[in-house]
């Protein structure tokens, strides 16, 4: 299938490519470790970005009734 879009790849770039991806897959390294999530920590984060968003609202909201009144 012909490509649509863009310049055509040469054959080195393809073959670094492939060679990336090989090396990505076959590392020697171990993959990092999962990260656990804390789900207080992130409960107590969403709760106050919920609150910082009602204030905020609140006094934009004040100061467009203050000077549009």
């Amino acid at each position: 299938m012909p490509r649509l879009r863009g310049p055509p790849r040469s054959e080195a770039r393809r073959r670094a490519i492939v060679a990336l991806g090989y090396t990505c897959m076959n590392s020697e390294r171990p993959a990092p470790p999962v990260v656990k999530e804390d789900q207080r920590q992130t409960r107590r984060d969403l709760r106050t970005a919920v609150i910082f968003g009602v204030v905020a609202a609140t006094l934009e909201l004040g100061a467009l009734i203050y000077f549009f009144r």
